[in-house]
């Protein structure tokens, strides 16, 4: 007698995740109805710590625009000018007008 093999379930239900934390410290995690996800996601939307828009900048002596500091960062390291691995903050800081500079660049947000 031979036994057919029970097909798997490959359709499926996507999972809608809500995890807490307190610095960094997971505090609990939740599987929720996707309709209560987006509530929540609605509901705190205004409390998002990080922007979700990179923001263009323009190196000045060279004219060059980078989508965003990141990207500006790794020209900077392609050219060997810097291995630090913060080189997008320091580019963004010298966007803000809190340095002169970065690394020998004078740079500025795109509007």
């Amino acid at each position: 007698m031979l036994k057919e093999k029970s097909q798997k379930n490959t359709s499926r239900k996507p999972v809608f995740i809500v995890r807490l934390e307190d610095n960094r410290n997971a505090q609990a995690t939740y599987r929720v109805p996707e309709d209560l996800y987006w509530e929540i996601k609605e509901q705190i939307s205004s409390f998002r710590s990080f922007s979700t828009q990179a923001k263009p900048v323009r190196c000045l002596e060279t004219g060059d625009i980078f989508h965003c500091a990141r990207n500006a960062a790794a020209w900077l390291y392609d050219r060997q000018v810097t291995t630090n691995c913060s080189a997008d903050s320091i580019i963004k800081a010298a966007c803000h007008g809190k340095r002169d500079g970065a690394y020998g660049y004078h740079w500025e947000f795109v509007k």
